[in-house]
Protein backbone atom coordinates (compact mmCIF):
# COMPACT_ATOMS: atom_id res chain seq x y z
CA UNK A 1 0.00 0.00 0.00
CA UNK A 2 1.59 2.95 -1.25
CA UNK A 3 -1.06 5.48 -0.83
CA UNK A 4 -1.90 6.90 2.90
CA UNK A 5 -4.67 8.37 2.19
CA UNK A 6 -7.86 8.49 4.93
CA UNK A 7 -9.84 6.05 2.33
CA UNK A 8 -6.76 3.46 2.10
CA UNK A 9 -5.82 3.90 6.16
CA UNK A 10 -9.94 3.22 7.37
CA UNK A 11 -9.60 -0.37 5.12
CA UNK A 12 -6.73 -1.13 6.54
CA UNK A 13 -7.76 -0.48 9.91
CA UNK A 14 -10.89 -2.72 9.14
CA UNK A 15 -8.73 -5.69 8.12
CA UNK A 16 -6.65 -5.44 11.37
CA UNK A 17 -9.67 -5.13 13.52
CA UNK A 18 -11.23 -8.42 11.96
CA UNK A 19 -7.95 -9.80 13.33
CA UNK A 20 -7.28 -8.13 16.11
CA UNK A 21 -10.68 -6.73 17.19
CA UNK A 22 -11.81 -2.72 17.32
CA UNK A 23 -9.49 -1.81 20.77
CA UNK A 24 -6.39 -3.47 19.64
CA UNK A 25 -5.92 -0.80 16.57
CA UNK A 26 -5.05 2.35 16.98
CA UNK A 27 -5.26 5.03 14.39
CA UNK A 28 -6.43 8.48 15.46
CA UNK A 29 -3.46 10.81 15.78
CA UNK A 30 -3.60 11.07 19.51
CA UNK A 31 -3.39 7.26 19.57
CA UNK A 32 -0.49 7.36 17.60
CA UNK A 33 1.41 10.11 19.01
CA UNK A 34 2.35 7.90 21.60
CA UNK A 35 4.34 5.23 19.58
CA UNK A 36 6.41 8.31 17.76
CA UNK A 37 9.68 9.28 18.50
CA UNK A 38 9.21 11.34 21.76
CA UNK A 39 12.35 13.75 21.26
CA UNK A 40 11.75 13.75 17.59
CA UNK A 41 11.43 16.95 15.21
CA UNK A 42 7.44 18.01 15.53
CA UNK A 43 7.64 18.83 11.55
CA UNK A 44 9.46 15.80 9.96
CA UNK A 45 7.68 13.71 7.75
CA UNK A 46 10.48 10.82 8.71
CA UNK A 47 9.94 8.21 10.65
CA UNK A 48 6.24 8.26 10.89
CA UNK A 49 3.81 4.99 11.95
CA UNK A 50 0.55 4.67 9.62
CA UNK A 51 -1.22 3.23 12.50
CA UNK A 52 -0.32 1.07 15.69
CA UNK A 53 -1.91 -3.01 15.93
CA UNK A 54 -1.45 -4.48 19.70
CA UNK A 55 -2.03 -8.56 19.38
CA UNK A 56 -1.93 -10.85 22.26
CA UNK A 57 -1.25 -13.75 20.98
CA UNK A 58 1.15 -15.90 18.99
CA UNK A 59 -1.67 -16.64 16.53
CA UNK A 60 -2.71 -12.78 15.88
CA UNK A 61 1.31 -12.26 15.04
CA UNK A 62 0.81 -14.66 12.45
CA UNK A 63 -2.51 -13.36 11.21
CA UNK A 64 -0.70 -9.82 11.37
CA UNK A 65 2.25 -10.84 8.86
CA UNK A 66 0.29 -12.81 6.50
CA UNK A 67 -2.27 -9.83 6.03
CA UNK A 68 0.87 -7.25 5.55
CA UNK A 69 2.43 -9.76 2.83
CA UNK A 70 -1.12 -10.10 0.97
CA UNK A 71 -1.38 -6.28 1.33
CA UNK A 72 2.87 -5.64 0.67
CA UNK A 73 2.78 -3.29 3.77
CA UNK A 74 5.46 -2.48 6.23
CA UNK A 75 5.65 -3.51 10.03
CA UNK A 76 7.90 -2.17 12.85
CA UNK A 77 7.87 -3.87 15.91
CA UNK A 78 8.26 -2.98 19.42
CA UNK A 79 8.17 -4.01 22.78
CA UNK A 80 6.67 -1.66 25.09
CA UNK A 81 7.81 1.56 22.81
CA UNK A 82 9.86 3.05 25.55
CA UNK A 83 13.58 2.79 23.22
CA UNK A 84 13.76 6.77 24.41
CA UNK A 85 17.15 8.66 22.92
CA UNK A 86 17.02 5.94 20.03
CA UNK A 87 13.24 6.79 18.36
CA UNK A 88 11.19 5.34 20.33
CA UNK A 89 8.12 2.97 18.19
CA UNK A 90 9.41 5.24 15.44
CA UNK A 91 9.79 3.26 11.80
CA UNK A 92 12.55 3.66 9.69
CA UNK A 93 10.52 3.48 6.59
CA UNK A 94 7.05 6.31 6.86
CA UNK A 95 3.79 4.79 6.86
CA UNK A 96 4.94 1.67 8.63
CA UNK A 97 2.39 -0.36 10.89
CA UNK A 98 3.79 -0.60 14.48
CA UNK A 99 2.97 -3.94 16.21
CA UNK A 100 2.95 -3.02 19.71
CA UNK A 101 3.07 -5.98 22.28
CA UNK A 102 2.00 -4.30 25.83
CA UNK A 103 -1.01 -6.73 25.53
CA UNK A 104 1.40 -9.54 25.27
CA UNK A 105 2.70 -9.35 28.36
CA UNK A 106 2.26 -12.94 30.15
CA UNK A 107 5.11 -14.07 32.34
CA UNK A 108 4.80 -17.92 30.97
CA UNK A 109 7.09 -19.36 33.65
CA UNK A 110 9.40 -18.43 36.17
CA UNK A 111 11.95 -21.52 37.40
CA UNK A 112 13.34 -20.83 40.95
CA UNK A 113 15.48 -23.81 41.22
CA UNK A 114 17.08 -23.25 37.81
CA UNK A 115 16.67 -19.48 37.58
CA UNK A 116 15.44 -18.53 34.55
CA UNK A 117 12.19 -17.27 33.11
CA UNK A 118 10.12 -17.24 29.68
CA UNK A 119 8.10 -14.22 29.22
CA UNK A 120 6.10 -12.36 26.20
CA UNK A 121 7.40 -9.62 24.80
CA UNK A 122 4.78 -7.39 26.46
CA UNK A 123 6.50 -8.08 29.59
CA UNK A 124 8.73 -4.97 31.14
CA UNK A 125 11.30 -5.27 33.73
CA UNK A 126 8.97 -3.72 36.44
CA UNK A 127 6.21 -6.27 35.82
CA UNK A 128 9.22 -9.43 36.78
CA UNK A 129 10.45 -8.19 39.23
CA UNK A 130 7.54 -7.17 41.69
CA UNK A 131 5.97 -11.51 40.10
CA UNK A 132 9.52 -12.47 41.64
CA UNK A 133 8.76 -10.69 44.71
CA UNK A 134 5.05 -11.44 44.87
CA UNK A 135 5.47 -14.89 44.91
CA UNK A 136 8.72 -15.04 47.14
CA UNK A 137 11.19 -16.44 44.58
CA UNK A 138 14.83 -16.21 45.94
CA UNK A 139 15.69 -15.04 42.61
CA UNK A 140 17.07 -11.84 41.30
CA UNK A 141 17.19 -10.06 37.87
CA UNK A 142 18.91 -7.46 35.92
CA UNK A 143 17.69 -4.59 35.14
CA UNK A 144 18.53 -1.35 33.06
CA UNK A 145 18.52 2.82 34.32
CA UNK A 146 14.72 3.04 33.80
CA UNK A 147 12.28 -0.49 34.66
CA UNK A 148 9.74 0.33 32.43
CA UNK A 149 10.99 -1.12 29.28
CA UNK A 150 10.72 -4.67 27.75
CA UNK A 151 12.97 -7.41 28.96
CA UNK A 152 12.75 -8.62 25.16
CA UNK A 153 13.00 -5.24 23.60
CA UNK A 154 16.30 -4.41 25.67
CA UNK A 155 18.07 -7.87 25.17
CA UNK A 156 17.17 -7.65 21.86
CA UNK A 157 19.02 -4.71 21.20
CA UNK A 158 21.81 -5.34 23.47
CA UNK A 159 20.61 -3.40 26.48
CA UNK A 160 22.39 -3.15 29.49
CA UNK A 161 21.50 -3.48 33.31
CA UNK A 162 24.76 -4.14 36.01
CA UNK A 163 24.23 -6.95 38.24
CA UNK A 164 25.86 -10.47 37.19
CA UNK A 165 23.80 -10.58 34.23
CA UNK A 166 24.11 -7.31 33.20
CA UNK A 167 24.82 -7.77 29.18
CA UNK A 168 21.08 -9.06 28.38
CA UNK A 169 21.91 -10.10 25.33
CA UNK A 170 24.10 -12.73 26.69
CA UNK A 171 21.18 -13.20 29.28
CA UNK A 172 19.12 -14.97 26.65
CA UNK A 173 18.33 -18.98 26.73
CA UNK A 174 15.85 -19.19 23.59
CA UNK A 175 13.56 -17.57 20.94
CA UNK A 176 10.29 -18.22 19.44
CA UNK A 177 9.92 -16.12 16.63
CA UNK A 178 7.48 -15.49 14.18
CA UNK A 179 9.27 -15.27 10.42
CA UNK A 180 8.21 -12.96 7.56
CA UNK A 181 6.17 -15.78 5.84
CA UNK A 182 4.15 -16.42 9.20
CA UNK A 183 5.83 -19.69 10.49
CA UNK A 184 6.90 -19.89 13.84
CA UNK A 185 10.40 -21.05 14.92
CA UNK A 186 12.04 -21.85 18.11
CA UNK A 187 16.09 -21.59 18.36
CA UNK A 188 18.12 -24.22 20.40
CA UNK A 189 16.93 -26.80 22.52
CA UNK A 190 13.28 -25.34 21.69
CA UNK A 191 13.64 -26.68 18.42
CA UNK A 192 12.83 -30.13 19.98
CA UNK A 193 8.50 -29.97 20.36
CA UNK A 194 8.57 -31.36 23.90
CA UNK A 195 12.07 -30.12 24.99
CA UNK A 196 12.51 -29.52 28.85
CA UNK A 197 15.83 -27.88 27.98
CA UNK A 198 14.71 -24.72 26.22
CA UNK A 199 15.63 -22.30 28.79
CA UNK A 200 17.90 -24.50 31.06
CA UNK A 201 20.32 -24.68 28.55
CA UNK A 202 21.53 -21.91 25.95
CA UNK A 203 22.33 -24.05 22.70
CA UNK A 204 21.28 -26.45 20.49
CA UNK A 205 22.26 -28.85 17.70
CA UNK A 206 23.56 -26.38 14.94
CA UNK A 207 24.15 -22.94 14.20
CA UNK A 208 22.89 -20.47 17.57
CA UNK A 209 20.08 -18.82 15.86
CA UNK A 210 19.24 -16.49 18.65
CA UNK A 211 21.89 -13.89 17.53
CA UNK A 212 20.32 -13.47 14.13
CA UNK A 213 17.03 -12.01 15.41
CA UNK A 214 19.17 -9.25 17.81
CA UNK A 215 19.51 -6.48 16.42
CA UNK A 216 17.66 -7.52 13.17
CA UNK A 217 14.56 -7.59 11.01
CA UNK A 218 14.86 -11.42 10.24
CA UNK A 219 12.04 -12.08 12.60
CA UNK A 220 9.50 -10.94 15.43
CA UNK A 221 10.24 -12.74 18.74
CA UNK A 222 6.86 -13.86 20.56
CA UNK A 223 8.89 -15.48 23.61
CA UNK A 224 12.07 -14.94 25.24
CA UNK A 225 13.99 -16.86 28.08
CA UNK A 226 15.73 -14.85 30.29
CA UNK A 227 18.32 -15.73 32.83
CA UNK A 228 17.96 -15.46 36.06
CA UNK A 229 20.90 -15.63 39.44
CA UNK A 230 19.98 -16.97 42.55
CA UNK A 231 19.51 -14.55 45.12
CA UNK A 232 22.68 -13.52 46.67
CA UNK A 233 23.50 -13.54 50.80
CA UNK A 234 24.86 -9.80 50.33
CA UNK A 235 24.94 -7.03 47.66
CA UNK A 236 27.40 -4.40 47.94
CA UNK A 237 27.04 -1.13 45.55
CA UNK A 238 28.82 1.99 45.51
CA UNK A 239 31.24 4.22 44.33
CA UNK A 240 35.22 5.04 43.49
CA UNK A 241 35.79 9.01 43.42
CA UNK A 242 38.87 10.29 41.55
CA UNK A 243 38.86 14.25 40.99
CA UNK A 244 42.46 14.19 39.04
CA UNK A 245 43.70 14.13 35.96
CA UNK A 246 45.47 11.21 35.65
CA UNK A 247 42.38 9.42 34.34
CA UNK A 248 44.78 6.84 32.30
CA UNK A 249 46.79 5.39 35.61
CA UNK A 250 42.93 5.05 37.90
CA UNK A 251 42.05 2.98 34.72
CA UNK A 252 45.06 0.64 34.30
CA UNK A 253 44.33 -0.08 38.43
CA UNK A 254 41.01 -0.89 37.82
CA UNK A 255 41.40 -3.08 34.61
CA UNK A 256 42.24 -5.93 35.99
CA UNK A 257 39.69 -6.13 38.29
CA UNK A 258 36.82 -5.95 35.71
CA UNK A 259 38.79 -8.91 33.52
CA UNK A 260 39.11 -10.96 36.79
CA UNK A 261 35.36 -10.07 37.70
CA UNK A 262 36.89 -9.33 41.95
CA UNK A 263 34.26 -6.39 40.56
CA UNK A 264 31.12 -8.17 39.05
CA UNK A 265 28.35 -7.38 36.59
CA UNK A 266 28.75 -4.06 34.35
CA UNK A 267 30.71 -1.27 36.11
CA UNK A 268 30.00 2.26 34.96
CA UNK A 269 32.20 5.01 34.70
CA UNK A 270 30.21 8.66 34.65
CA UNK A 271 32.39 11.20 33.08
CA UNK A 272 31.73 14.63 34.88
CA UNK A 273 32.90 17.71 33.29
CA UNK A 274 33.39 20.76 35.41
CA UNK A 275 31.62 24.07 34.90
CA UNK A 276 35.10 25.76 34.31
CA UNK A 277 36.10 22.85 31.40
CA UNK A 278 33.37 24.14 29.30
CA UNK A 279 32.64 27.23 27.14
CA UNK A 280 30.10 30.08 27.97
CA UNK A 281 27.39 29.14 25.93
CA UNK A 282 27.23 25.52 28.12
CA UNK A 283 27.83 27.39 31.70
CA UNK A 284 24.08 27.62 32.46
CA UNK A 285 23.33 23.91 30.71
CA UNK A 286 25.76 22.23 33.22
CA UNK A 287 24.49 24.27 36.37
CA UNK A 288 20.79 22.97 35.39
CA UNK A 289 22.32 19.44 35.74
CA UNK A 290 23.99 19.81 38.83
CA UNK A 291 21.27 21.60 40.65
CA UNK A 292 19.06 19.05 39.09
CA UNK A 293 21.09 16.13 40.71
CA UNK A 294 22.47 14.61 37.53
CA UNK A 295 26.11 15.59 38.10
CA UNK A 296 28.02 13.22 40.90
CA UNK A 297 30.28 14.61 43.36
CA UNK A 298 33.49 14.18 41.55
CA UNK A 299 35.12 14.29 38.15
CA UNK A 300 35.65 10.83 37.52
CA UNK A 301 32.55 8.25 39.40
CA UNK A 302 33.03 4.71 39.09
CA UNK A 303 29.74 2.47 39.64
CA UNK A 304 30.92 -0.78 41.42
CA UNK A 305 28.90 -4.08 42.62
CA UNK A 306 29.09 -7.11 44.22
CA UNK A 307 27.18 -10.35 44.76
CA UNK A 308 27.68 -13.81 46.99
CA UNK A 309 28.04 -15.05 50.26
CA UNK A 310 29.09 -12.60 52.63
CA UNK A 311 32.68 -13.39 53.18
CA UNK A 312 33.64 -13.76 48.93
CA UNK A 313 31.87 -9.99 49.08
CA UNK A 314 33.94 -8.75 51.82
CA UNK A 315 37.34 -10.11 50.37
CA UNK A 316 36.21 -8.91 46.52
CA UNK A 317 36.00 -5.10 48.25
CA UNK A 318 39.17 -5.24 50.36
CA UNK A 319 40.90 -6.83 47.19
CA UNK A 320 39.37 -3.33 45.23
CA UNK A 321 40.55 -0.90 48.11
CA UNK A 322 44.09 -2.96 48.03
CA UNK A 323 44.16 -2.33 44.55
CA UNK A 324 43.86 1.29 44.77
CA UNK A 325 46.45 1.69 48.06
CA UNK A 326 48.58 3.25 45.86
CA UNK A 327 46.55 6.34 44.69
CA UNK A 328 45.17 7.85 47.66
CA UNK A 329 43.59 10.65 46.07
CA UNK A 330 41.16 8.16 45.09
CA UNK A 331 37.75 7.71 47.63
CA UNK A 332 35.76 4.50 47.86
CA UNK A 333 32.37 4.51 49.42
CA UNK A 334 30.33 1.19 49.58
CA UNK A 335 26.96 0.50 51.61
CA UNK A 336 26.26 -3.43 52.07
CA UNK A 337 22.13 -4.58 51.65
CA UNK A 338 20.83 -8.30 52.72
CA UNK A 339 20.06 -10.09 49.35
CA UNK A 340 16.55 -10.18 49.62
CA UNK A 341 16.67 -6.48 50.39
CA UNK A 342 13.04 -4.47 49.98
CA UNK A 343 13.28 -1.20 47.65
CA UNK A 344 12.19 1.30 50.06
CA UNK A 345 15.57 0.18 52.02
CA UNK A 346 17.68 0.58 49.47
CA UNK A 347 19.43 4.57 48.57
CA UNK A 348 18.20 5.42 45.64
CA UNK A 349 21.44 5.81 43.69
CA UNK A 350 21.99 1.60 44.60
CA UNK A 351 18.44 0.60 43.38
CA UNK A 352 20.00 -0.48 39.81
CA UNK A 353 22.87 -2.62 40.83
CA UNK A 354 20.67 -4.30 43.74
CA UNK A 355 18.12 -5.52 40.46
CA UNK A 356 15.60 -3.31 41.37
CA UNK A 357 13.60 -1.35 38.46
CA UNK A 358 12.70 2.25 38.75
CA UNK A 359 12.44 5.82 37.15
CA UNK A 360 15.28 7.70 39.29
CA UNK A 361 17.42 8.64 36.18
CA UNK A 362 14.59 9.71 34.32
CA UNK A 363 13.44 12.10 37.42
CA UNK A 364 16.90 13.63 37.50
CA UNK A 365 16.87 14.73 33.96
CA UNK A 366 13.75 16.21 34.33
CA UNK A 367 14.49 17.79 37.56
CA UNK A 368 17.00 19.50 35.83
CA UNK A 369 15.77 20.19 32.72
CA UNK A 370 12.01 20.18 32.57
CA UNK A 371 9.53 17.87 31.62
CA UNK A 372 10.16 19.05 27.97
CA UNK A 373 13.69 17.42 27.90
CA UNK A 374 14.99 14.98 25.25
CA UNK A 375 17.59 13.60 23.93
CA UNK A 376 19.74 11.28 21.39
CA UNK A 377 22.36 8.95 22.46
CA UNK A 378 25.75 8.08 20.73
CA UNK A 379 27.45 5.04 22.08
CA UNK A 380 30.73 3.79 20.09
CA UNK A 381 32.49 0.72 21.41
CA UNK A 382 36.47 2.01 22.51
CA UNK A 383 38.96 -0.32 23.57
CA UNK A 384 39.75 -0.66 27.56
CA UNK A 385 42.47 2.45 27.52
CA UNK A 386 42.59 5.60 29.48
CA UNK A 387 44.22 7.33 27.07
CA UNK A 388 41.58 6.35 24.50
CA UNK A 389 38.65 7.21 26.49
CA UNK A 390 39.75 10.71 26.56
CA UNK A 391 40.43 11.12 23.07
CA UNK A 392 36.81 10.19 22.44
CA UNK A 393 35.60 12.32 24.78
CA UNK A 394 37.45 15.11 23.93
CA UNK A 395 35.64 14.90 20.20
CA UNK A 396 32.39 14.81 21.92
CA UNK A 397 32.49 17.54 23.92
CA UNK A 398 33.96 19.93 21.21
CA UNK A 399 31.07 18.45 18.90
CA UNK A 400 28.89 19.58 21.67
CA UNK A 401 30.25 23.05 21.82
CA UNK A 402 29.66 23.97 19.12
CA UNK A 403 26.56 22.61 19.08
CA UNK A 404 26.12 24.43 22.28
CA UNK A 405 24.44 21.10 23.65
CA UNK A 406 24.84 19.40 27.20
CA UNK A 407 25.44 15.70 26.95
CA UNK A 408 26.40 13.48 29.72
CA UNK A 409 28.50 9.98 29.73
CA UNK A 410 28.30 6.88 31.24
CA UNK A 411 30.72 4.68 30.27
CA UNK A 412 29.70 0.60 30.74
CA UNK A 413 32.77 -1.42 31.32
CA UNK A 414 32.95 -4.56 30.07
CA UNK A 415 36.14 -7.12 29.98
CA UNK A 416 37.88 -5.99 27.50
CA UNK A 417 36.02 -3.06 25.93
CA UNK A 418 34.38 0.38 27.00
CA UNK A 419 31.17 1.80 25.90
CA UNK A 420 30.91 5.76 26.42
CA UNK A 421 27.41 6.43 26.14
CA UNK A 422 26.39 10.23 25.94
CA UNK A 423 22.93 11.51 26.32
CA UNK A 424 22.91 14.60 24.51
CA UNK A 425 20.17 16.93 25.69
CA UNK A 426 17.86 19.08 24.31
CA UNK A 427 14.75 20.76 24.83
CA UNK A 428 11.93 19.17 22.72
CA UNK A 429 9.87 22.80 22.53
CA UNK A 430 12.80 24.07 20.76
CA UNK A 431 12.97 23.36 17.13
CA UNK A 432 16.56 24.55 16.74
CA UNK A 433 17.81 22.63 19.83
CA UNK A 434 16.18 19.79 18.44
CA UNK A 435 17.52 19.73 14.98
CA UNK A 436 21.10 20.79 16.90
CA UNK A 437 21.08 17.10 18.85
CA UNK A 438 20.07 15.02 15.82
CA UNK A 439 23.02 17.05 13.55
CA UNK A 440 25.80 16.36 16.20
CA UNK A 441 24.84 12.87 16.50
CA UNK A 442 25.33 12.30 12.92
CA UNK A 443 28.64 14.06 13.23
CA UNK A 444 29.58 11.98 16.05
CA UNK A 445 29.02 8.78 14.05
CA UNK A 446 31.74 10.33 11.47
CA UNK A 447 34.17 11.76 13.55
CA UNK A 448 34.22 9.15 15.79
CA UNK A 449 34.56 6.85 13.02
CA UNK A 450 37.96 8.56 11.88
CA UNK A 451 38.97 7.07 14.98
CA UNK A 452 38.37 3.68 13.97
CA UNK A 453 35.60 2.90 16.00
CA UNK A 454 31.57 2.43 15.65
CA UNK A 455 28.49 2.05 17.80
CA UNK A 456 26.66 -1.19 19.55
CA UNK A 457 23.43 1.06 19.73
CA UNK A 458 21.76 3.49 17.46
CA UNK A 459 18.48 6.00 17.05
CA UNK A 460 16.56 4.60 13.54
CA UNK A 461 18.29 8.22 12.22
CA UNK A 462 21.69 6.97 12.60
CA UNK A 463 21.52 3.37 11.16
CA UNK A 464 22.22 3.98 7.83
CA UNK A 465 25.22 6.44 8.78
CA UNK A 466 26.59 3.25 10.89
CA UNK A 467 25.90 0.60 8.53
CA UNK A 468 28.08 2.93 5.81
CA UNK A 469 30.94 2.76 8.37
CA UNK A 470 30.96 -1.26 8.28
CA UNK A 471 33.18 -1.11 5.38
CA UNK A 472 36.17 -3.94 5.40
CA UNK A 473 35.78 -5.59 1.81
CA UNK A 474 33.15 -2.91 0.30
CA UNK A 475 30.60 -3.23 3.50
CA UNK A 476 30.85 -7.34 2.59
CA UNK A 477 28.53 -7.89 6.31
CA UNK A 478 25.31 -5.48 5.43
CA UNK A 479 25.76 -7.47 1.78
CA UNK A 480 25.75 -10.64 3.40
CA UNK A 481 22.92 -9.56 5.85
CA UNK A 482 20.99 -8.24 2.28
CA UNK A 483 21.55 -11.90 1.25
CA UNK A 484 19.85 -13.32 4.65
CA UNK A 485 16.73 -10.25 4.62
CA UNK A 486 16.16 -11.33 0.76
CA UNK A 487 15.85 -15.37 1.72
CA UNK A 488 13.78 -14.76 4.59
CA UNK A 489 11.76 -11.95 3.83
CA UNK A 490 12.31 -10.14 -0.33
CA UNK A 491 9.55 -7.84 -0.08
CA UNK A 492 11.24 -6.38 3.33
CA UNK A 493 7.60 -6.78 5.20
CA UNK A 494 9.29 -6.70 8.84
CA UNK A 495 11.07 -3.72 9.96
CA UNK A 496 12.73 -2.31 6.50
CA UNK A 497 15.87 -0.94 7.50
CA UNK A 498 16.46 -1.83 11.04
CA UNK A 499 19.98 -1.87 11.62
CA UNK A 500 20.89 -0.47 8.21
CA UNK A 501 19.66 -4.16 7.23
CA UNK A 502 17.48 -3.78 3.56
CA UNK A 503 15.96 -6.60 0.93
CA UNK A 504 17.68 -5.80 -2.28
CA UNK A 505 14.92 -4.30 -3.64
CA UNK A 506 15.06 -1.20 -1.13
CA UNK A 507 17.23 1.20 -1.27
CA UNK A 508 17.15 4.19 1.88
CA UNK A 509 13.53 3.33 2.58
CA UNK A 510 12.60 3.97 -1.24
CA UNK A 511 11.64 0.80 -3.34
CA UNK A 512 14.02 0.96 -6.30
Amino acid sequence: MNENNDTNKKKLMDQFISILGEDAVLGEEEQIEEFKDPYGPNDSDKYQPLLVVQPSTVEEVQDIVKLANELDIHLWSSGQGRNFGYGGSSPVVSGSVIVNFRRMNKILEINEEDGYALVEPGVSFDQLYKEIQSKGYKLMMSVPDLGWGSIVGNSSQHGYGYTINGEHAKAINGMEVVLANGEVLRTGQGAKADSKMWQRHDRGFGPHLDDLFKQSNFGIITKMGVRLEPQPEKITAGYIYYDGKDIEKVVDVIKPLVMDKTIQGVPLLYSNLIIGEVGDNRKDLFQKAEDGGMRMPARWVFRIQFYGQENMVNARVENVKKAFENLPEVKIEVETYVGNVKKEDVKPEHLVPAGIPNMLMLEQVKNSFGDSVGHIEFAPVIPFDGKELLEVEEVVQNVLEEYGLFGMTGTAMHTRSLVPITMIYFDTNDPNQVKAGYEAAKRLVKEVGELGYTEYRAHVSLMDDIAKELDFNDHALHKFYTKIKDALDPKGILSPGSHGIWPSNFKDGEDQ
